[in-house]
């Protein structure tokens, strides 16, 4: 797994997929051959001892961001990419 030390290095490694534990802002970075939905899933429960489903996706903003990545009782997912 690659790991960075702050959000803005997660960031700046986009396109990336990072998640980010329950009530947490350390970033781990998906570092798989493959990011299709079962190899992520997969990933995910691997870290967090979980059975983890894809439950929705949200769109994040500077305004959101902290309140939704930081939830006490979710691990959340999050897709870093650029638009162009």
């Amino acid at each position: 797994m690659l790991g960075y030390d702050t959000l803005a290095e997660a960031e700046a490694a986009a396109p990336a997929f990072v998640l980010f534990r329950q009530g947490s802002l350390a970033p781990h970075v998906f570092d798989g051959p493959s990011a299709d939905h079962i190899s992520l899933v997969h990933w995910v429960n691997r870290l967090t001892g979980s059975e983890a489903e894809v439950s929705s996706v949200v769109s994040l903003t500077p305004d959101n961001f902290e309140r939704v990545t930081t939830h006490p009782k979710r691990n959340v997912l999050v897709q870093f990419f650029t638009p162009w």
